[in-house]
Order: C-alpha cells, then sequence, then structure tokens
C-alpha cells in the first residue's frame, strides 16, 4: 500500500463511485470552499496502482499560525479493514502534520442506526465497527448530538422515490395530503428557478434564518454553488400564480353555493333534523370563507401576477437528492409553500 496525493479528477471519480461518496467529497465542494480561505488536499491510498481509500481535506490558518484540518464526510474508506484505516490514519497524521495541523477532524458519511419517520427503531442492530476501530487508532468520538451542535447533520430524513408520485402520497400523513391539496386550490406553484429567482427569492432564506435561529449563508454563496455544481443542484421557487388563485376560489364559491341551495332544498323536503342543520351552517361558513379568499385574491392580482413564498436549494449526491436550504414568507404560511 503507499499513501499518495490524489489528482483532482482521479479522486473525484473514486468519490463518485464509492460507497460513502457525497457531494462534500468533490472538487466542486473544494472549489466553493477555497473561495471561502480553505485550502483543498486530495490524498489517498493506492495499492497496485488502484485507489482504496481517499479523502478530501480542508485546511485552515489559525491566528497562531497553524492550521486546522477537516475532512467534511469523510474519510472515504471501508472503516471494517482496521489494517487499511489504521495504515491511512498513521498517513494522515503525518501528513497533517508537516503541514503545520494542528488537528484532524471527520465526520463519516456512515449510517449508524435506521429509525421509521416516527423515531422508532427499525432494527435493533447498531453499526458501532467504525467507531470503535476509529477509537482504537485515537480519534476522539465526540458523542451521539441531540440538537445542532456539529458542523453537519447528525440525523438524515430519506424519502425513497421508488414508487409514483400518486403511491407515494398515499403514505403521506392525512394532514399533509390535506395542505398540499390545500395549496394546490391557493394556486401554489413549484418550479426550477434561475440565478434570477435566487437573487430576488434569497430574501426568504435569510428572513427564515433569523426568525428560526438558523446560520445564513450570503447570497453570494449560494450564487457560487449553483455555478460549481451546475446540473447537480436546483433551485426550486414556491409561488403563487395569482390569476389561478382567483379562479379556483371563484370555482370553490360556486360549488358551496350550489352545495347550499341543495341543502335548503332537502330543508323544505324532509324533517330538519341535526344533520341537516349542521350542514347548513358548514356551507355558510364556506361561503363566508371562499367570499374573503376572493378579496384577497383580487387584491394580490393587482399587486402582482405571481408571489414567491417559498425556495428550497437541493444539490444531486450519487443517487439522492439532499435539501441544503430552504425558506418561506411567514406572511403567507397559510397557502403551505413548504
Amino acid at each position: 500500500m503507499e499513501f499518495t496525493i490524489l489528482k483532482k479528477n482521479e479522486f473525484n471519480e473514486f468519490s463518485k463511485n464509492h460507497k460513502l461518496g457525497n457531494f462534500m467529497q468533490t472538487i466542486e465542494w473544494a472549489s466553493l470552499k477555497e473561495k471561502y480561505g480553505w485550502t483543498p488536499h486530495y490524498v489517498g491510498v493506492k495499492d497496485e496502482d488502484k485507489i482504496i481509500a481517499g479523502a478530501l481535506l480542508l485546511s485552515k490558518k489559525t491566528p497562531i499560525g497553524k492550521n486546522i484540518f477537516y475532512s467534511p464526510r469523510g474519510l472515504l474508506i471501508d472503516y471494517s479493514n482496521f489494517e487499511l484505516l489504521s495504515f491511512f490514519t498513521k498517513n494522515l497524521k503525518r501528513y497533517v502534520k508537516k503541514n503545520k495541523g494542528i488537528f484532524l477532524k471527520i465526520d463519516p458519511n456512515i449510517i449508524y442506526r435506521v429509525r421509521s419517520k416516527n423515531g422508532d427503531i427499525i432494527d435493533s442492530k447498531t453499526n458501532d465497527e467504525p467507531i470503535n476501530n476509529l477509537r482504537k487508532l485515537n480519534y476522539k468520538f465526540l458523542g451521539f448530538t441531540t440538537y445542532f451542535e456539529t458542523m453537519q447533520p447528525r440525523w438524515t430524513f430519506k424519502l425513497l422515490l421508488d414508487k409514483s408520485y400518486e403511491e407515494l402520497k398515499k403514505e403521506f400523513e392525512k394532514s399533509t395530503r390535506k395542505n398540499i391539496e390545500k395549496a394546490y386550490k391557493k394556486g401554489v406553484k413549484v418550479k426550477k428557478g434561475t440565478i434570477e429567482d435566487l437573487e430576488r427569492a434569497f430574501h426568504l432564506l435569510d428572513e427564515t434564518g433569523k426568525r428560526r435561529g438558523f446560520i445564513n449563508r450570503s447570497l453570494s454563496y449560494c450564487k457560487n454553488m449553483v455555478e460549481f455544481f451546475k446540473d447537480n443542484i436546483n433551485v426550486y421557487i414556491a409561488y403563487i400564480d395569482t390569476t389561478d388563485y382567483y379562479n379556483n376560489m371563484v370555482e370553490a364559491l360556486k360549488n358551496e353555493e350550489k352545495n347550499l341551495e341543495n341543502i335548503k332544498y332537502k330543508m323544505e323536503k324532509e324533517i330538519v333534523g341535526a344533520k341537516l342543520r349542521n350542514q347548513k351552517k358548514l356551507a355558510e361558513s364556506q361561503i363566508k370563507k371562499y367570499n374573503s379568499e376572493l378579496e384577497k385574491a383580487k387584491k394580490m392580482m393587482k399587486k402582482s401576477k405571481t408571489i414567491d413564498i417559498g425556495i428550497l436549494i437541493s444539490v444531486k449526491s450519487k443517487d439522492e437528492y439532499l435539501s441544503l436550504f430552504s425558506g418561506i414568507d411567514n406572511n403567507y404560511r397559510d397557502f403551505n409553500p413548504k
């Protein structure tokens, strides 16, 4: 085995095909971080000229003149192969020290345990081997975090897209399905955005971050991400088509008025019980609501044909898309832009 400095293209190819490969272990991510003061290092282990382990390391100089090293969602290695892990670690220590490093931080892209959407344990078996092997090599395990103490999230929620949208929707919570339908009726649509859309709707990210106490990335940072990741990143904009919103409310009002007429007709022909009285009360309430929505839609139409109410930035990482940043306009939260 041989520890070596890797060329950009060979590292990227290795990362792309490694089972732990992810968007943070790419030359695109390195290029982005380089613009913000980090220096990228591509290192690995070769056996008979074949790369068998690798990592993107990022270093940054501290005020005392020394460097900190960080491998975001690295290392890319078989953590069950203790001999390989030991060899790579020993050489990483030498490399970091040679480059005036004071420590190396890693947060491997490995699954420890799988849970259901409600947090229930699906499989009681835990993936302890990587942690145990790293501890044997004197890595300091900082423990299982419970909130946002770490640079990268401990918890990742995944939705398998192995079914049609209609099939997936059936598995959503009833309240989620209801909110989706409600958003459609209110003229909410989603489109893939451009740099111009990002510039216009960025304030939604900024305001959401401040409101919820998240760390905000700057507009220039997000634009640089789009520039470097190109086809592997998407900006989605949720917006209200005010004309559709108005037309949908007109249609809903007509239907509810017709429903009320039918109820009144039944009340003339039948013995009026609690059921009919409740139906009449509900229909009258809905008519009042739709009239209010119509007035709101009219004002919004005068303001603009479309109104941005949500933004999401998603990056492709091998066979999955990860939602990185999102924000909504709190003034339109009843439109369910999420």
